[in-house]
């Protein structure tokens, strides 16, 4: 990156950040003021939540299994390969 673009990219990142203000501001104000909606719940939409879950429990937990070895030997301290030349 030559000079020129390097001073065109340094001048460009204080705009960023002035913009970020405003925005964040004007977001958190529309959450604020935003009135109460009236809407209905489907009685299914709990078992769908449930499903949601559930499944992101399973997930984790089949990480967990892929990843077992690796996490054993972060917590214990131990290599992974000393582990399996037993």
């Amino acid at each position: 990156m030559d000079l020129t673009k390097k001073r065109e990219y340094i001048i460009r990142l204080p705009r960023l950040k002035q913009l970020a203000d405003p925005i964040a501001f004007s977001s958190l104000i529309l959450l604020i003021l935003t009135p109460d909606a009236n809407a209905y719940i489907d009685p299914s939409s709990g078992s769908y939540f449930l499903q949601i879950i559930l499944a992101g429990l399973l997930g984790a937990l089949f990480a967990l299994k892929i990843y077992w070895k690796r996490v054993k030997s972060f917590f214990t301290g131990k290599d992974e390969d000393s582990e399996q030349s037993k």
